[in-house]
């Protein structure tokens, strides 16, 4: 395990654990050890960039960023980028309560937790302002892609996702306030695509594209529940999920507008994750001005042409 790594003094300049360029790293620690990384209390301002992190011989998770009794005593202010988190028994991240300001940029997350069973997920969430973007979470057959919760944890940023072939694909859940979520494929996952619960609040559903999910009878393509509160569910595609495509009735306040359900949004070819609008999709320029989310999946500034376009990606 690897767990000494001391720690910089800002964003600015912080300690950088990087691959050579050209090299590939894995890190697995020997059997018998805990987690491959374990972010504990005095360690901040890290960078690990461009490593693959195998936990196939770890007991627990890949990756810890510590909880402590005081959440300001623990680990903040990681971020883990550019590389592959996989094969752990447990969590592949685990953000416990903490101080947060944890990042997940560019990152492969898969094949974390049991094929079946209790929930293990590819990434758990429990601190405020994290930041999940540009990652593909993928095959964690017992428990969700992210899952985001703990009444501490708001202002998290999750964007720009490929999450899919997960149980389940999002869940934001026990209390949870000014979470963003734009601009995420979440496509054939078993259970929900992105469900909100447990007395959330201030969750806005925004640009993203809910594809097949909902193998399991019972889930929904996006779900809100009764205990959620002030949820925004604006510009989304959602098609083919074998629920409903959007289940908002539960839940106060629950806005929904300006979303594409149950029609066909020509998908470039959805089977293989090509969500790119054709010609002709009724996508385009259905959506309305969202000053949040001013760039889609690519990148590419929006909109592109008259208005927004629904979904993740503008054509």
């Amino acid at each position: 395990m690897f767990d000494n790594i001391p720690h910089g003094t800002s964003w600015s300049t912080p300690v950088t654990l990087k691959a050579y360029p050209g090299e590939t790293v894995t890190l697995k620690p020997n059997a018998g050890a805990y987690r491959v990384l374990d972010f504990a209390e005095g360690q901040y301002y890290i960078v690990i960039d461009g490593l693959i992190l195998d936990a196939g011989n770890v007991s627990y998770d890949a990756v810890k960023i510590t909880y402590n009794a005081n959440p300001a005593n623990g680990a903040h202010h990681i971020r883990i980028m550019n590389g592959e988190v996989r094969n752990a028994p447990g969590e592949g991240i685990l953000d416990a309560e903490n101080t947060g300001y944890n990042e997940f940029i560019n990152l492969n997350v898969h094949h974390n937790g049991p094929a079946t069973g209790w929930l293990h997920h590819g990434l758990y969430l429990g601190a405020p302002h994290d930041l999940v973007d540009r990652c593909n979470i993928h095959d964690h057959g017992s428990g969700y892609g992210i899952t985001n919760q703990y009444a501490s944890n708001v202002g998290t940023i999750l964007r720009n996702n490929n999450v899919h072939h997960n149980r389940g694909g999002i869940v934001v859940n026990l209390g949870p306030a000014s979470l963003l979520l734009y601009n995420n494929l979440v496509w054939n996952n078993e259970w929900v695509g992105i469900q909100v619960t447990n007395g959330t609040s201030d969750v806005k559903i925004l640009n993203n594209t809910i594809y097949q999910n909902g193998a399991v009878e019972g889930y929904h393509g996006i779900q809100v529940d009764g205990a959620a509160i002030n949820t925004r569910i604006e510009n989304n595609i959602a098609y083919l999920n074998r629920g409903s495509d959007i289940s908002g009735t539960g839940g106060v306040g629950t806005v929904i507008d300006h979303n594409l359900t149950g029609v066909d949004p020509k998908f470039v070819n959805a089977a293989t994750g090509a969500f790119h609008l054709q010609p002709g999709s009724p996508a385009i320029d259905a959506g309305m001005a969202i000053a949040s989310v001013a760039t889609d999946f690519d990148g590419k500034a929006r909109p592109r042409g008259v208005t927004y376009d629904l979904g993740a990606m503008e054509f």
